[in-house]
């Protein structure tokens, strides 16, 4: 099931507390990705958005849920400013997810992962 959430609806036009982002994550975002559901963020109205609030939402997703998580999330209606902010912050996750992979296994293990490079395979999740 799709469960489309009107950014603008939680954050008016300016989506700029990452205290905010992080408290939407743990009380709206996780229970809907709990129960199997695929997450629409729908930026429709929303005119600016700061590296705080992408970082604290989006990263923390990857870091949470894995790189996965970035086919079970789409993102519409996204000023193009914006986008740039989710990509940052969604590759921010995904490297941060690597480290603590990397720190978690052995040194003989290490050379296994190769260090993730940017491509468009999460932009494609952008709408």
């Amino acid at each position: 099931m799709k469960r489309i959430i009107r950014m603008s609806d939680q954050f008016g036009t300016f989506c700029a507390s990452g205290k905010q982002a992080l408290d939407f994550l743990r009380e709206t975002v996780m229970p809907i990705l709990s129960e199997g559901n695929e997450v629409i963020f729908d930026f429709q109205n929303i005119r600016q958005a700061n590296s705080s609030f992408a970082n604290a939402l989006f990263a923390n997703l990857v870091v949470r849920y894995g790189q996965d998580i970035v086919g079970k999330i789409k993102i519409r209606h996204c000023p193009p400013y914006v986008q740039t902010l989710i990509s940052a912050g969604l590759e921010m996750g995904i490297k941060q997810s690597l480290q603590r992979i990397n720190s978690e296994q052995g040194e003989e293990d290490r050379d296994i992962l190769r260090p993730w490079s940017p491509s468009s395979e999460y932009d494609s999740q952008i709408l």
